[in-house]
């Protein structure tokens, strides 16, 4: 089967895709797996003293298979900035984001601020920014550290 229409991922979209004289055969029978595969990479444990994030401008939904795509293609472009991108964890729990406006989509997390760091990683969320809905913003924010 092939992607399922727009119209089925609405923000107000109801739990079925069809209509049928039983109300009870109108629910979808079958929901298509999902293509994410990791939610969170890299060491989640450490500190970090600047973020640079994904801000969605918009109330908007993102499909999982472009969740899917931006988390590639991210991840290749930053496999040069830094090492360690594994252990990874979570599990898929849907099939399409709900955001709500000014909620993060993706952020990227790192150390030793510097202009390389932050233009390698700029770019990479400018292709992940092509790859998804709506109006998106990119910010840079200084994490505290906390004793």
């Amino acid at each position: 089967m092939g992607l399922r229409p727009a119209r089925c991922y609405q923000w107000d979209s109801p739990a079925y895709s069809r209509v049928a004289k039983n109300p009870q055969d109108s629910y979808i029978t079958g929901i298509p797996g999902s293509k994410i595969i990791h939610y969170d990479m890299g060491n989640r444990s450490g500190k970090f003293d600047t973020e640079i994030s994904i801000i969605n401008n918009t109330n908007i939904i993102i499909r999982h298979n472009a969740l899917e795509a931006v988390r590639i293609s991210v991840n290749k472009i930053l496999e040069r900035v830094q090492s360690g991108m594994r252990g990874s964890f979570g599990k898929p729990v849907g099939r399409a984001a709900r955001v709500r406006k000014n909620q993060k989509v993706l952020s990227v997390y790192f150390n030793n601020n510097d202009e390389k760091k932050i233009k390698i990683i700029k770019k990479a969320f400018k292709t992940a920014q092509s790859k998804l809905p709506g109006s998106l913003s990119i910010v840079i924010s200084e994490r505290k550290t906390t004793k």
